[in-house]
Protein backbone atom coordinates (compact mmCIF):
# COMPACT_ATOMS: atom_id res chain seq x y z
CA UNK A 1 0.00 0.00 0.00
CA UNK A 2 1.37 2.95 -1.36
CA UNK A 3 1.80 5.66 1.63
CA UNK A 4 -0.24 8.80 1.35
CA UNK A 5 1.26 12.25 0.82
CA UNK A 6 0.17 15.46 2.81
CA UNK A 7 -1.02 19.20 1.95
CA UNK A 8 -1.31 21.63 4.42
CA UNK A 9 -5.07 22.25 5.89
CA UNK A 10 -5.06 24.81 8.18
CA UNK A 11 -2.65 27.61 9.57
CA UNK A 12 -2.30 30.11 12.45
CA UNK A 13 0.31 32.36 13.22
CA UNK A 14 3.15 31.76 16.26
CA UNK A 15 4.66 29.01 17.60
CA UNK A 16 3.62 28.19 21.27
CA UNK A 17 3.73 25.11 23.61
CA UNK A 18 3.99 24.77 27.01
CA UNK A 19 5.68 22.27 29.70
CA UNK A 20 3.48 20.86 33.32
CA UNK A 21 6.16 19.35 35.44
CA UNK A 22 5.04 16.48 37.47
CA UNK A 23 1.36 17.40 38.61
CA UNK A 24 1.92 15.66 42.02
CA UNK A 25 1.35 11.89 41.73
CA UNK A 26 -1.79 12.30 38.97
CA UNK A 27 -2.62 9.15 36.66
CA UNK A 28 -3.63 10.04 33.54
CA UNK A 29 -7.09 9.65 33.90
CA UNK A 30 -6.81 12.51 36.01
CA UNK A 31 -5.10 14.56 33.99
CA UNK A 32 -7.99 13.93 31.49
CA UNK A 33 -10.27 14.93 33.72
CA UNK A 34 -9.04 18.13 34.68
CA UNK A 35 -8.32 19.00 31.21
CA UNK A 36 -11.98 18.06 29.60
CA UNK A 37 -12.65 20.30 32.43
CA UNK A 38 -11.13 23.50 31.03
CA UNK A 39 -12.14 22.99 27.67
CA UNK A 40 -14.54 25.23 26.69
CA UNK A 41 -16.57 26.13 23.23
CA UNK A 42 -13.86 28.65 22.73
CA UNK A 43 -11.22 26.69 23.72
CA UNK A 44 -9.89 23.34 22.34
CA UNK A 45 -7.67 21.27 24.33
CA UNK A 46 -4.56 19.97 22.64
CA UNK A 47 -1.87 18.01 25.11
CA UNK A 48 0.51 15.08 24.65
CA UNK A 49 0.87 13.12 28.36
CA UNK A 50 4.01 11.64 29.48
CA UNK A 51 3.96 8.84 32.35
CA UNK A 52 6.70 6.75 33.95
CA UNK A 53 5.33 3.93 36.33
CA UNK A 54 1.82 4.74 35.74
CA UNK A 55 2.30 8.43 37.22
CA UNK A 56 1.87 11.72 35.07
CA UNK A 57 5.51 13.23 34.79
CA UNK A 58 4.86 15.91 32.65
CA UNK A 59 2.20 16.89 30.32
CA UNK A 60 2.66 19.70 26.50
CA UNK A 61 0.23 22.06 26.41
CA UNK A 62 -0.21 22.88 22.13
CA UNK A 63 -1.98 24.45 19.72
CA UNK A 64 -4.37 22.67 17.22
CA UNK A 65 -4.90 24.92 13.76
CA UNK A 66 -8.47 24.26 12.60
CA UNK A 67 -9.93 25.62 9.57
CA UNK A 68 -13.57 25.60 10.55
CA UNK A 69 -12.94 26.72 14.23
CA UNK A 70 -10.15 28.67 14.08
CA UNK A 71 -7.36 29.34 16.35
CA UNK A 72 -7.49 30.25 19.83
CA UNK A 73 -5.03 33.21 20.47
CA UNK A 74 -1.63 32.31 22.40
CA UNK A 75 -3.01 34.14 25.47
CA UNK A 76 -5.61 32.19 26.17
CA UNK A 77 -3.61 29.14 26.47
CA UNK A 78 -1.13 31.38 28.69
CA UNK A 79 -4.23 31.43 31.16
CA UNK A 80 -4.73 27.82 30.81
CA UNK A 81 -1.68 26.89 32.20
CA UNK A 82 -1.85 29.69 34.59
CA UNK A 83 -5.15 28.17 35.90
CA UNK A 84 -3.27 24.46 35.78
CA UNK A 85 -0.68 26.06 38.00
CA UNK A 86 -3.06 28.05 40.40
CA UNK A 87 -5.80 25.93 40.84
CA UNK A 88 -3.99 22.14 40.69
CA UNK A 89 -1.07 22.69 42.44
CA UNK A 90 0.69 22.38 38.66
CA UNK A 91 4.35 24.02 37.54
CA UNK A 92 3.80 25.23 34.67
CA UNK A 93 6.82 26.37 32.51
CA UNK A 94 7.23 28.29 28.90
CA UNK A 95 8.24 25.84 26.54
CA UNK A 96 10.94 27.28 24.94
CA UNK A 97 12.64 25.60 22.37
CA UNK A 98 15.80 26.53 20.47
CA UNK A 99 15.03 27.70 17.13
CA UNK A 100 15.53 26.80 14.44
CA UNK A 101 13.01 23.72 16.14
CA UNK A 102 9.70 21.77 15.09
CA UNK A 103 7.61 19.62 17.51
CA UNK A 104 5.91 17.09 15.88
CA UNK A 105 2.96 14.69 17.87
CA UNK A 106 2.49 11.76 15.52
CA UNK A 107 0.01 9.16 16.35
CA UNK A 108 0.90 5.57 16.95
CA UNK A 109 -2.19 3.85 16.05
CA UNK A 110 -3.24 3.84 11.91
CA UNK A 111 -6.35 5.77 11.37
CA UNK A 112 -9.29 6.19 14.13
CA UNK A 113 -10.69 2.75 15.09
CA UNK A 114 -8.96 0.80 18.43
CA UNK A 115 -8.92 -2.03 16.53
CA UNK A 116 -6.26 -0.70 13.85
CA UNK A 117 -2.59 -1.56 13.81
CA UNK A 118 -0.73 -0.12 16.34
CA UNK A 119 2.79 0.77 16.16
CA UNK A 120 5.39 1.75 18.45
CA UNK A 121 8.19 4.49 19.09
CA UNK A 122 11.16 2.43 17.79
CA UNK A 123 8.89 1.76 14.80
CA UNK A 124 9.22 5.63 14.24
CA UNK A 125 12.46 6.03 15.01
CA UNK A 126 13.71 3.50 12.57
CA UNK A 127 11.42 5.27 9.96
CA UNK A 128 13.27 8.73 10.80
CA UNK A 129 16.87 6.47 10.58
CA UNK A 130 16.16 5.54 7.04
CA UNK A 131 15.44 8.83 6.04
CA UNK A 132 18.69 10.28 7.27
CA UNK A 133 17.18 11.67 10.52
CA UNK A 134 18.62 9.85 13.13
CA UNK A 135 19.18 13.38 15.23
CA UNK A 136 15.12 13.66 16.24
CA UNK A 137 14.19 13.31 19.76
CA UNK A 138 10.91 10.93 20.33
CA UNK A 139 8.98 10.83 23.42
CA UNK A 140 6.02 8.75 24.41
CA UNK A 141 2.92 9.75 25.49
CA UNK A 142 -0.54 10.29 25.26
CA UNK A 143 -2.09 12.20 22.54
CA UNK A 144 -5.38 13.86 23.45
CA UNK A 145 -7.88 16.63 22.85
CA UNK A 146 -11.29 17.76 23.87
CA UNK A 147 -13.34 20.36 21.85
CA UNK A 148 -17.03 21.32 22.24
CA UNK A 149 -19.15 20.71 19.20
CA UNK A 150 -22.46 21.69 18.47
CA UNK A 151 -22.96 20.93 21.95
CA UNK A 152 -21.29 18.02 23.51
CA UNK A 153 -17.81 17.51 23.88
CA UNK A 154 -15.55 15.61 21.66
CA UNK A 155 -12.53 13.78 23.23
CA UNK A 156 -9.65 12.07 21.76
CA UNK A 157 -7.16 9.88 22.79
CA UNK A 158 -4.32 7.31 21.27
CA UNK A 159 -0.62 6.11 22.02
CA UNK A 160 1.77 8.77 20.37
CA UNK A 161 4.81 10.09 20.03
CA UNK A 162 6.32 13.84 20.51
CA UNK A 163 9.16 14.65 17.99
CA UNK A 164 11.47 17.19 18.73
CA UNK A 165 13.76 17.83 15.95
CA UNK A 166 15.43 20.73 13.31
CA UNK A 167 13.21 21.52 10.64
CA UNK A 168 15.51 19.86 7.57
CA UNK A 169 13.95 16.40 9.21
CA UNK A 170 10.18 17.59 8.73
CA UNK A 171 10.42 15.16 5.18
CA UNK A 172 11.80 12.56 7.11
CA UNK A 173 9.23 12.81 9.74
CA UNK A 174 5.87 13.72 6.75
CA UNK A 175 7.51 9.87 5.77
CA UNK A 176 7.09 8.49 9.02
CA UNK A 177 3.52 10.36 9.21
CA UNK A 178 2.91 8.05 5.92
CA UNK A 179 3.76 4.76 7.16
CA UNK A 180 2.03 4.70 9.98
CA UNK A 181 -0.91 5.51 8.23
CA UNK A 182 -2.02 9.16 10.06
CA UNK A 183 -4.60 11.05 8.42
CA UNK A 184 -3.36 14.45 9.89
CA UNK A 185 -0.45 15.80 12.08
CA UNK A 186 0.16 19.16 13.44
CA UNK A 187 3.61 21.04 12.92
CA UNK A 188 4.60 23.35 15.62
CA UNK A 189 7.28 25.25 13.49
CA UNK A 190 9.55 27.95 16.04
CA UNK A 191 12.28 28.70 12.97
CA UNK A 192 9.09 30.46 11.35
CA UNK A 193 6.74 31.45 14.14
CA UNK A 194 3.33 29.63 12.72
CA UNK A 195 1.63 26.12 13.79
CA UNK A 196 -0.03 24.06 11.09
CA UNK A 197 -1.82 21.39 9.97
CA UNK A 198 -0.98 18.51 7.47
CA UNK A 199 -3.42 16.17 5.99
CA UNK A 200 -3.60 13.36 4.02
CA UNK A 201 -4.65 13.38 0.29
CA UNK A 202 -7.41 11.05 -0.87
CA UNK A 203 -5.62 8.67 -3.19
CA UNK A 204 -6.63 9.38 -6.86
Amino acid sequence: MTAPAYSECASADYAWDAVIERPRGSTVDHVRTVLIGQCDPDLPITAAIQELDGQVVRVALLRDPSRIWGTPAIAEYVALAERLTTKHGWLSRPGIRVSPSVIVPLGLREGYEPGAPLHTVDDVRRHLDDHGASGCGLAAAHLFSARHVDGWTRLYDEPGVVITAHPDALPAITAAAGALRQDRFVVTDYENQRTYAMRAEEAS
